[in-house]
């Protein structure tokens, strides 16, 4: 079992393959791109625990691949160290202000990267931050969201999705298969968040048992209307998941409070 999954986005391939062989000598997946699309792709496909990554890039702009990881559901919450160019302190107030979560000037300290992204995985293990299968968030940071929700006042929407009968799948087709269909659920649901919710939507996949949700009223009603529908249309590289895999999709919104707390709140889902 690696220590955790890191990309390395930059064009100094030199540079990157001496960090990639560091971190794997410690213990971590470690991929290396030198373009911004092709991270950004692999994100979609994968869920890293942090990225490194260089402005510096032939093709999109290092700002506006954070951006994008930044305003996604399905990657906003990965841990990015930017790279900054020595004599541009503004990269990193810049940086900083798109949603980097460290800095580190070039040229940099390998073993000084490798401490840094170390810590950024153990605090990320310890307060249970993002689900290991599907890479979305989940633990504490579910709980966080559902306690910002309670004082939102505007109309939202909270949708609970969970499969009746897993166990039988799993029996049948083994943990491996369950774990692959999980991971293609969440990339299309996060898909279809993407393409018609807001910025502030909150995908989470808390333990092993459901997604949650958190968007507008009029995106999860169109949201629910679509998962009823559509589970058949998850693609997976193994034979579609079989029927008596059901879907199960259960919402509140803001409508249906007040709501004093998390437990009444989730109660309502029951």
């Amino acid at each position: 079992m690696t220590e955790g999954q890191i990309l390395i986005v930059q064009p100094d391939t030199n540079s990157a393959r001496r960090l990639q062989n560091t971190l794997e000598y410690e213990g971590f997946e470690t991929f290396v791109v030198s373009r911004g699309q092709e991270a950004w792709d692999f994100c979609q496909s994968n869920q890293p625990q942090a990225i490194v990554l260089d402005p510096d890039l032939p093709d999109i702009s290092g700002l506006e691949l954070l951006r994008r990881i930044r305003r996604s559901s399905r990657t906003r919450q990965i841990h990015v160290i930017a790279l900054i160019r020595k004599h541009a302190p503004n990269d990193q107030i810049v940086g900083l202000e798109m949603g980097a979560d460290d800095s580190i000037v070039k040229p940099y300290d390998v073993q000084e990267i490798c401490l840094r992204i170390r810590n950024a995985v153990r605090r990320a293990d310890t307060g249970v931050l993002v689900n290991p299968v599907t890479g979305l968030p989940g633990g504490r940071f579910v709980e966080d969201q559902l306690r910002r929700l309670l004082r939102r006042q505007d109309e939202w929407a909270l949708l609970r999705i969970a499969f009746r009968r897993r166990d039988e799948y799993v029996n049948a087709d083994g943990a491996l298969a369950d774990e692959e269909f999980l991971r293609a659920f969440a990339r299309k649901l996060t898909e279809q968040l993407d393409g018609f919710g807001g910025t502030d939507d909150f995908i989470g996949h808390s333990g092993s048992e459901a997604f949650v949700v958190i968007t507008s009223a009029e995106t999860g009603h169109r949201l629910k209307t679509l998962l009823t529908g559509d589970l058949a249309a998850v693609e997976t590289t193994n034979e579609p998941p079989p029927p008596e895999l059901d879907l199960e999709v259960q919402m509140v919104t803001a409508a249906d409070g007040p709501f004093q707390d998390i437990m009444q709140l989730t109660s309502a889902l029951e």
